[in-house]
């Protein structure tokens, strides 16, 4: 075996052939070659430092905690994606409450048919405790926004 082969079998070597242990061709080659053998030495005491390093760590919480913890935190996501993805929908409901209370409680016309709508009174809106509004006028004097937030 040459050693740039030798190179790519040392990451998947076990220790035993690292060491040169064991009757195989890359354990051959670590023994016999210098270069190849601190190598494997090296990656031999990296595993050693990550096994201490492993085993001091100790988890803060047990497991069965942890994994009801996280399994609340993703309900809880979950819930949040489905609440954000129906604001728009919210809000456009609200704000079409928010037109026809403030068009008198009209209904909708037929197409082609004009509207009569007192322009000279103020929409009338109705929040829920909590829950405000914005009434900006535009240019035209026609269209008003009512933002409910």
């Amino acid at each position: 075996m040459k050693c740039a082969e030798a190179v790519q079998h040392l990451m998947e070597a076990d220790p035993g052939e690292l060491r040169g242990e064991q009757d195989s061709p890359l354990s051959a080659h670590v023994r016999s070659c210098a270069q190849c053998r601190a190598v494997a030495d090296r990656i031999l005491e990296q595993e050693q430092t990550l096994r201490e390093m492993m085993a001091s760590v100790r988890p803060r919480v047990p497991a069965d905690e942890a994994l009801q913890r996280a399994w609340w935190h993703a309900r809880l996501r979950s819930r949040r994606r489905l609440l954000l993805g129906l604001a728009p929908a919210l809000a456009a409901a609200g704000l079409a409450g928010i037109l026809i209370v403030g068009n008198g409680g009209l209904t909708p016309a037929e197409p082609g048919q004009a509207i009569a709508i007192d322009w000279e009174r103020p929409p009338l809106v109705e929040t829920a405790p909590g829950q405000q509004i914005a009434v900006f006028e535009t240019d035209n004097p026609n269209i008003v926004v009512v933002w409910s937030f």
